[in-house]
């Protein structure tokens, strides 16, 4: 049996020339799958709903926007992908400012040869692939290693845990309507987000005090971890505003932990999906509409609470009371969100009848 043929590297070339993007199409059709654009807006409007592409070429001199800026763009919402800029001798100075500032990988100057033009989608897509390896390896590896770190903050400060637990769940619901490139990252800020919280008195952290303790911590403990510098910041930032020169994923990641908490502590107030969208719009500081529109409905993601028996809890379920022994000692606390090891834990616990049989649960709906 004949194995199947590896797909070709898929490029986007954006040119607002047809016949230039026509003899590109000539010179490249046999080494890639080549999807072409005759804007940025356009090629913007391919990247959002195609499936991934490994490089983009783009010509740099383009109505309304120019191809260096549509390039730091695409660099923004889609940071795996190369880069490629295509110029001409007029606009050297404005490519090497590109390059300078990280926007593209290489610029080209046309006319290009095509063995040139090939050398270097080659040498992007090779880049690419390391990206897309570096990721899964940092979404894996790196998930095995929140999952511990979150187990430790369950048991050393359960309050903490409970509201790490609940802006986790924020994250999830609100991610998929914002469309940001590698959510993985937002999902990790989120699970780790209350780890400077351990060693503080359950009760004395303040979660939105603008100079929170936990916050600082939170980025001193993480910050010497190769590939979570960015996380860090995001949780060191998580109750004020974050510097511009963070960068736009510490600033938007950061801006979504805060409105999170600010959801957070509306959730035990019997209030309306339009009285949380009000409170959410006057924060302060300000949150972005998209963070807020994205939050709204939060409270409709999850399931009316259920009583549930120990021996049948649901992996995911977050719980809707505190559980704690016929002694009176806590074991789990309200919110918490049950992962295999916290079902084990109750589930030992109930073999010895140390818990009662049943608890309150509430389910993620979809």
């Amino acid at each position: 049996m004949t194995s199947k043929p590896e797909a070709l590297p898929r490029v986007l070339c954006v040119d607002d020339e047809p016949h230039l993007l026509a003899a590109l199409e000539r010179t490249l059709f046999d080494q890639y799958e080549l999807v072409t654009a005759t804007s940025a807006g356009d090629a913007l409007t391919v990247l959002k709903h195609e499936p991934p592409f490994a490089v983009v070429v783009s010509d740099m001199r383009m109505p309304g926007v120019n191809g260096a800026d549509f390039l730091a763009e695409v660099r923004r919402q889609y940071p795996a992908v190369s880069r490629i800029l295509l110029t001409g001798y007029a606009d050297t100075e404005s490519a090497i400012a590109a390059v300078n500032r990280g926007a593209i990988f290489r610029y080209l100057s046309k006319p290009c040869p095509r063995e040139q033009l090939i050398e270097a989608i080659d040498a992007g897509v090779a880049l690419h692939r390391r990206h897309e390896i570096e990721r899964q390896l940092l979404s894996t590896t790196l998930a095995g290693v929140v999952k511990l770190l979150s187990e430790l903050l369950a048991m050393a400060a359960p309050q903490a845990f409970q509201r790490a637990s609940f802006l986790q769940a924020c994250v999830r619901h609100a991610l998929p309507k914002l469309g940001w490139s590698e959510p993985w990252r937002y999902e990790m800020a989120a699970a780790l987000s209350q780890i400077g919280c351990i060693g503080i008195p359950e009760g004395e952290a303040d979660p939105l005090s603008e100079n929170a303790e936990h916050a600082e911590t939170a980025w001193r403990l993480l910050s010497p971890i190769p590939r979570l510098e960015s996380i860090a910041l995001m949780l060191r930032y998580q109750t004020s505003v974050a510097p511009e020169d963070v960068g736009s994923e510490v600033m938007q990641g950061a801006t979504l932990l805060r409105a999170a908490l600010h959801l957070q502590t509306l959730a035990p107030h019997k209030i309306d999906a339009a009285e949380v969208l009000r409170r959410l719009r006057m924060a302060k500081p300000a949150l972005p509409g998209s963070i807020v529109e994205a939050l709204a409905d939060f409270r409709g993601a999850w399931s009316e609470q259920r009583l549930e028996r120990v021996d049948k809890l649901q992996l995911g379920s977050v719980l809707d009371q505190d559980v704690r022994t016929k002694t009176g000692m806590l074991v789990l606390s309200s919110g918490h969100e049950l992962t295999q090891a916290a079902i084990l834990a109750l589930q030992r616990l109930l073999s010895t009848d140390a818990i009662e049989h049943t608890v309150r649960v509430r389910l993620r709906l979809g």
